[in-house]
């Protein structure tokens, strides 16, 4: 299993669907490489609110 896949089924078991786990694992991979952009950020945060029913920029 490569780390993608390993990211994109811890994804899946948080009940992301799995287009959207497929763009998360695409982002923490490009993490290792270059600094996260406010879309990818947007991306992660989307995919943080379905798994724990909040967005991650709201708790204080």
């Amino acid at each position: 299993m490569t780390k993608k896949e390993a990211y994109k089924k811890a994804f899946e078991t948080q009940n992301i669907p799995s287009d959207l786990a497929d763009q998360c694992a695409n982002i923490l991979i490009q993490d290792e490489t270059q600094t996260r952009t406010k879309e990818d950020q947007e991306t992660i945060d989307k995919a943080y609110e379905i798994a724990f029913g909040v967005n991650p920029r709201n708790i204080k």
